[in-house]
């Protein structure tokens, strides 16, 4: 369930300022605007119009000099910020060979690098919209080159490392955006969402109550909130929230199967199956939600209702290693070991490297008392699990 910003408009606001994300111009004190859903790559800004903070590469090899002293060359990837326009010459710090360079730069030798980043930015996020995340990454990464305090790039790219299960990663860009944007509540969500993957659910509850808050209409902040009640044993909270999240949009399968999970433990087992059976509607090649109608009925002494949900998996997911081995767990459970072995055997030829389901076929080996076969799958298993 990614969250990303939108695209940024490159250029200059209607009072004619620069208008940068992750520093906002203001105008008789109200903030004007961030972020734009368009994209619109505006020409690179001419040199004389360079002011203190824009950030600036060479467009050539130049020369960054103190008086009529050359203190170092500069290459068309050197990066560095405007301290002071005065005349035909800017002043910067760069670093370089290890040591720190201050001095000044002449304007027609650089060029600003704010339509370098909007570029970067924009290309990451799409990439990231269609689902090409290393991709993003890589731009995301290009953008924060061309102007490293661009906040809205921390942001897509956090959003980007917690699809990847990046997490940790993820919370350090996210947390920079949260400090100089505390308003924002995609980037709370996001934070949220990464507290919430490194099991720091209370300080996610904290971020997803303020994104809540701030946009009662961000689906996905209910249901990672639901998440952490879940976890923290507050189940009525969390149905709660899992509700609001279908409500305000969210009618996704994990969603019905996440609340169909709470509504298990609780015993609601009509509820149960009837948000279990919505996500396999949803997505009929959702494995969780299967597998959980099949617990649900085998615990309830219905085997028959548990082997008719296992049927209907294999037929939707043929090629499913953990369907078959999902029906040889109800044979077995019915003693029609011949048949459950045969599932059996599907499911360790479909995935040979998984331990699990050796494990699954030596009990019911051990059913049979095959107890030579049984350890041998043992082996095989604990030797998978050493890799």
């Amino acid at each position: 369930m990614p969250t990303f910003h939108p695209f940024v408009r490159s250029g200059r606001n209607k009072h004619g300022e620069r208008c940068r994300p992750d520093r906002p111009t203001r105008r008789n004190g109200k903030v004007l605007a961030l972020v734009a859903a368009i994209v619109c790559i505006a020409s690179a800004v001419q040199a004389e119009q360079l002011n203190v903070g824009d950030m600036v590469a060479p467009v050539r090899q130049t020369s960054m000099m103190s008086g009529e002293t050359r203190l170092g060359t500069l290459q068309p990837s050197t990066c560095f910020e405007v301290e002071e326009v005065r005349g035909a010459w800017v002043l910067g710090t760069v670093q370089q060979e290890g040591r720190e360079i201050h001095g000044w730069v002449k304007t027609r030798d650089l060029q600003d690098t704010w339509p370098l980043m909007t570029a970067c930015f924009n290309a990451g996020t799409q990439l990231a919209q269609e689902g090409k995340l290393e991709e993003a990454l890589e731009k995301f990464n290009e953008a924060l080159y061309w102007d490293w305090r661009h906040v809205l790039s921390y942001a897509n790219r956090g959003a980007v490392y917690l699809e990847l299960g990046e997490s940790e990663k993820a919370l350090v860009d996210l947390s920079i955006v949260v400090k100089s944007l505390p308003e924002d509540a995609l980037a709370r969500c996001n934070r949220g969402r990464a507290y919430a993957a490194l099991a720091q659910y209370q300080a996610a509850t904290y971020d997803l109550d303020r994104a809540v808050e701030l946009d009662p209409s961000i689906a996905v902040s209910y249901y990672y909130r639901a998440i952490c009640h879940n976890h923290r044993g507050q189940s009525d909270s969390a149905l709660a929230d899992f509700s609001r999240a279908i409500q305000y949009g969210l009618k996704q399968a994990a969603v019905y199967n996440s609340r169909g999970w709470v509504h298990l433990a609780r015993g609601n087992l009509d509820a149960a199956v009837s948000d279990f059976e919505q996500a396999i509607a949803i997505d009929p090649q959702y494995l969780q939600a299967y597998g959980n109608l099949v617990k649900l009925y085998a615990e309830a002494n219905n085997p028959e209702a548990a082997l008719q949900v296992a049927a209907r998996q294999v037929k939707a997911m043929p090629h499913c290693a953990a369907a078959y081995n999902n029906r040889s767990c109800v044979l077995r459970l019915m003693d029609r070991f011949d048949e459950a072995l045969l599932d059996a055997n599907t499911a360790v030829r479909l995935a040979p490297q998984m331990p699990v389901f050796y494990v699954s076929r030596a009990y019911l080996f051990d059913l049979m008392e095959d107890h030579a076969a049984a350890e041998q799958d043992l082996r095989t298993a604990k030797r998978l699990k050493k890799r």
